[in-house]
């Protein structure tokens, strides 16, 4: 079985053992699926789902390093037993990573209460790491994660009989949307609390931590005893994993096991493909969407896993205005849609580069200044549609991905250099000109109208050389290199970035003022690069552009898809 085939099974048995009932769904899963590891794998995803169903009651199962699948330890025999130093006082729920029971210090030495993660002896994650290996990389996670809105790590270790275990900051607290609804909060005091969920996530961000299972179960609200000063605490770094590997122990991204919970999963979540930060964004947004609204973007009951993949992956949810109460949508319609939606968007590069970037956006707002995200143009909406519909599109789908591709960055441009305005409009006028003599090469009275894609790009690729505006043929080469990239044809895509780069680098030696096309190119042909496996050959240039994209005044779009595109190359090395 090939992991995507894999990874679509364990999604398709998550979601059928979702539509069981609760005290049913590990007697169905034993009796549908033979395969241990399958089982394993599919066991957790249900735990960490944390929905209101009561699945969290029942008992955690765990295989064995003989396989056997076991239950952790009856609460009645645990109960009051030392763990460490710890003496366990009531089990407070379960989930992908194991039972938590609320415990207290017992050797004396201070007073301490705290939420004790304890696994069952010689665990197997889906992956084959012994899950004890992931506790002590856990362990290291958070004691990287010093913060007021992250949950603090106390101690950790594993017992004389072979229990590993966490010992955690309790938070008695209550989902950032329970605590909203409870208390009445409008949709102001909303932001405002989410924006310090924000904070927290960010500071992991920059730590290289990403959560993958962000959503309002693991965004706790506390009340301060001292005013009843609302506290975000951000839980469960469970099924966490480390961008980098800075304690050289080796638990980087590809030992993380896939666990998440579908209705906050980002798009390339659901498609089993490498994540990043922006699937911490994605999930925010999720979060915040529910918070405004009561409702989530999706609703994904019932759903089979490629009806759930399809959904997530492509249909745009409705604006938040649109199915939140009279009242509150007067509220949301403007600014709060834009921000929510741009923080859903599915390609992870039009989301906000980060959760800092998020919450910045969002406090903008409160303060009633203008905002950086901007709706979805019609532009947009349209490539979308081709981006869906590519397999089998000819002439037509080629140039209307390259005129969206090269109208919104110059549109952006003339916005952002003011005094360059006559100079870029006369490229963009150039560049469409040369867009409008390929749609007129594939007239449907000559015949090759419903000619093949590949066969319109390499056609356009050859007439680039008969620009004469070298500014417009490097624009063309631009827009070309990315659509060669995501047809899956590295070669011609670097061989245009590499000569657009030339144009670029030339053009700012010249002026002194570094621009976003010479960052675009290097990260075009660091990504073509590396789709032909040459992954160290890569990296230099990802290096480049990032670094170069620091310096360029309006450069985060671009500065936030080179960083994506380096975490991937990172994955595949």
């Amino acid at each position: 079985m090939t992991p995507t085939d894999r990874h679509a099974r364990i999604t398709t048995l998550f979601h059928d053992a979702l539509e069981q009932p609760a005290a049913e769904r590990l007697a169905w899963l034993e009796r549908t699926c033979p395969d241990t590891d399958l089982r394993t794998a599919v066991t957790a995803m249900l735990a960490a789902h944390g929905g209101d169903d009561g699945f969290l009651d029942q008992p955690f199962l765990a295989r064995t390093e003989t396989g056997a699948t076991t239950e952790a330890p009856p609460d009645v025999r645990i109960q009051g037993q030392p763990i460490g130093p710890w003496r366990i006082e009531e089990r407070l729920g379960a989930g992908g990573m194991g039972v938590v029971y609320r415990a207290s210090r017992a050797d004396g030495l201070y007073e301490r209460t705290v939420a004790l993660k304890l696994l069952a002896p010689g665990t197997i994650l889906a992956s084959g790491e012994p899950l004890a290996r992931r506790l002590a990389a856990e362990r290291q996670i958070l004691a990287r994660l010093e913060h007021p809105g992250i949950a603090r790590l106390y101690d950790g270790g594993v017992t004389e009989e072979g229990l590993p275990y966490l010992a955690l900051e309790l938070v008695d607290g209550e989902p950032i949307t329970d605590y909203a609804d409870r208390h009445d909060l409008n949709a102001a005091q909303r932001v405002d609390l989410f924006a310090q969920a924000c904070d927290a996530v960010a500071y992991a961000h920059r730590n290289l931590v990403v959560h993958r299972d962000l959503k309002p179960a693991h965004i706790l609200i506390a009340e301060n005893a001292v005013g009843r000063e609302a506290i975000v605490k951000l839980l469960d770094f469970g099924v966490s994993a480390l961008l980098g590997d800075p304690t050289g122990d080796g638990l980087t991204l590809p030992t993380v096991p896939r666990a998440l919970t579908p209705s906050y999963a980002a798009p390339e979540q659901v498609r089993g493909e490498p994540v990043t930060t922006a699937a911490d964004v994605y999930a925010l947004g999720v979060v915040l969407y529910e918070l405004l609204t009561g409702q989530r973007p999706y609703d994904l009951s019932g759903k089979t896993a490629s009806e759930v993949e399809r959904l997530v992956a492509e249909v745009e949810p409705p604006l938040p205005s649109t199915v939140a109460s009279p009242e509150r949508a007067r509220t949301l319609r403007g600014d709060l849609d834009t921000i929510v939606m741009k923080a859903l968007a599915k390609e992870p590069e039009r989301r906000y580069a980060s959760a800092e970037a998020l919450a910045l956006d969002l406090r903008r707002h409160l303060r009633g200044l203008p905002v950086e995200a901007r709706p979805a143009t019609a532009r947009y909406r349209l490539s979308r549609f081709v981006r869906r519909h590519r397999v089998g599109v000819a002439a037509t789908a080629a140039v209307v991905l390259v005129t969206a591709t090269l109208i919104g960055f110059y549109t952006a441009r003339l916005a952002a250099e003011r005094d360059r305005t006559a100079e870029a409009l006369l490229r963009a006028e150039g560049t469409l000109a040369f867009l409008e003599e390929t749609i007129l090469s594939g007239d449907p009275q000559q015949g090759d109208f419903d000619a093949p894609l590949s066969a319109v790009l390499d056609s356009a690729a050859a007439r680039v050389e008969a620009i004469e505006d070298p500014a417009v043929a490097a624009a063309v080469g631009l827009a070309l290199a990315t659509v060669y990239i995501g047809r899956g044809l590295p070669e011609p895509a670097e061989q245009h970035a590499r000569e657009a780069f030339a144009f670029y680098d030339a053009e700012e030696e010249e002026t002194g003022i570094p621009t976003t096309e010479r960052g675009q190119a290097l990260n075009q042909i660091a990504t073509a690069i590396r789709d032909q496996r040459r992954l160290e050959d890569a990296l230099p240039y990802h290096a480049q552009a990032i670094a170069h994209l620091r310096r360029v005044e309006d450069g985060a779009f671009g500065l936030s898809l080179a960083l994506n595109n380096y975490g991937a190359t990172l994955f595949k090395l």
